[in-house]
């Protein structure tokens, strides 16, 4: 996380291309993967990662020259700040040169340690000359590389420089440019020696390693893998009351480590570090990474968030293990599925064919209750029956609220119309009826008549109560009146 709420992230690239040929290469050799590692991620955390001297230094370069890849990792504050790959052609040297031979590493590392510069043909191998002189240039040419990759990067004094991979003790650091040593280097003649006294020491080591080993055979047929073998094979080496043999071995690594220790300080070269020099090769047995790293080669299988592929491998040995079981259960989950699929397209035709039944039921209990349509589509002969049905309904409900619907007015001009006798001379002229107000004008033939009308509309309910207006006026035709009543 950096400041102003921005970020960077690490980020390695590969082509899934190489990553699934490699997974089927495996495949094929029933080798289980249990983790692809990003090799220059490896070889930051084997050396770094838990090291705290290191925090002290400014920045570190590990530059790893090898027969697999070439690439520079740039640690700042204790943290892998870039990965810078070196594309080279040494591989492809390399696998041409050995399909025309067969050599060991020792082999190898000595004949090229020996390859003068100065001559044309060499003195070692007179074959292999072109083999080397392309090396050579190769490694001229990353050494260049490394060169201005640090200087892109401000390389101070400050910083620190580590070299590894199985070329690294061909090139030096002058303090301004990388250089490749001059060759033959100086420390060919001890590395050929010693090798030889280490390779007499390993055959007998190796021996008695093997003479043991056929003792112990029996219990180390196979890797135990699950807990129950576990304590199988920690009850008969119990039994075995702890061969003696084993710490033999043991002591023998110690001493064989000493030995070389030894065989490394005494009578070293003036002029050439062992710890930088070919000397260092002497137990190396692999090419690439993992001869860097095999002291701690275990960091290949722990997954982190640079790995580039993980797998759980107990799966797949369960599935090797159990393949008959394995086979007889899913052909017996196939069947089942298969019945269950078969019963349920069964179930799916009587379905079918009872609703065409019910179809041809339906369609002729509509015939009976529209015999006079002419349509033959299913759904406009329901379509035209649920018309009629909903026009029923419609009228249905329009009679049942006109029955139920009081009509307040006709009621209350009925009562009106009836206050007075038949006989009497009444007539109404206007009537109007409003929330507010309800009046009423016209003719009546004499005073009395005309309280006994009032007296009659104070006892309505809807007027009970309410402020009554009256006027009047005499005339021909008998007493014009007028008479509000104020409803609110």
């Amino acid at each position: 996380t950096l400041p102003e709420k921005k970020s960077e992230a690490l980020v390695f690239l590969i082509k899934s291309e190489l990553l699934n040929q490699l997974k089927r290469i495996c495949l094929d050799r029933e080798l289980l993967i249990r983790n692809v590692d990003c090799s220059s991620y490896a070889l930051f955390r084997a050396n770094h990662l838990n090291d705290s001297s290191q925090k002290v230094v400014n920045e570190i370069f590990q530059v790893y020259l090898g027969s697999d890849e070439a690439f520079v990792n740039t640690i700042k504050n204790s943290l892998l700040d870039e990965i810078k790959i070196f594309p080279n052609r040494i591989a492809k040297i390399l696998q041409n040169h050995f399909d025309k031979s067969e050599q060991s590493l020792h082999s190898f590392l000595k004949n090229f340690s020996k390859d003068n510069d100065k001559k044309n043909i060499s003195t070692i191998n007179s074959k292999y000359v072109e083999t080397f002189k392309e090396i050579k240039e190769e490694i001229d040419w990353l050494c260049s590389q490394f060169t201005l990759h640090l200087r892109i990067k401000n390389f101070s004094s400050e910083s620190k420089i580590e070299i590894y991979g199985i070329f690294g003790p061909v090139i030096k650091w002058d303090g301004v440019v990388f250089r490749r040593r001059t060759f033959p280097l100086p420390e060919a003649k001890a590395f050929a020696d010693r090798y030889k006294k280490n390779k007499i020491k390993n055959n007998s080591f190796e021996n008695k390693l093997n003479l043991e080993k056929s003792n112990f055979k029996i219990l180390n047929e196979t890797s135990p893998n699950t807990l129950q073998e576990l304590m199988e094979e920690a009850k008969q080496r119990e039994n075995s009351k702890e061969n003696p043999s084993i710490f033999s071995n043991e002591k023998n690594v110690n001493s064989r480590v000493d030995n070389l220790e030894k065989l490394k300080s005494e009578s070293s070269l003036e002029s050439v570090n062992p710890r930088n020099s070919i000397l260092s090769m002497i137990e190396r047995k692999q090419w690439g990474i993992l001869g860097d790293l095999r002291k701690s080669s275990e960091i290949f299988f722990e997954n982190h968030f640079l790995s580039l592929y993980h797998e759980s491998t107990p799966w797949r040995i369960f599935l090797k293990r159990n393949k008959g079981k394995i086979t007889i259960t899913a052909s017996l989950l196939i069947f089942i599925i298969l019945s269950f699929v078969f019963q349920k397209i069964t179930n799916y035709q009587l379905l079918k064919k009872e609703i065409y039944q019910a179809e041809l039921i339906k369609r002729s209990e509509i015939k009976r209750a529209l015999p006079e349509t002419s349509k033959t589509n299913i759904n406009e002969i329901l379509k035209k029956l649920r018309d009629k049905i909903n026009d029923r309904k419609y009228a249905i409900q329009t009679s049942k609220k006109f029955e139920k619907r009081e009509y307040k007015n006709l009621i209350l001009l009925k009562r009106i119309s009836n206050m007075l006798d038949n006989d009497a001379s009444f007539r109404v002229d206007s009537l109007e009826i409003t929330p507010e107000r309800f009046s009423i004008s016209g003719t009546i033939d004499s005073y009395d008549r005309l309280q006994m009308f009032k007296k009659k509309l104070e006892e309505i309910d809807n007027f009970f109560g309410k402020r009554i207006i009256e006027s009047n006026r005499k005339s021909p035709n008998g007493i014009v009146y007028r008479i509000f009543v104020e409803l609110n």
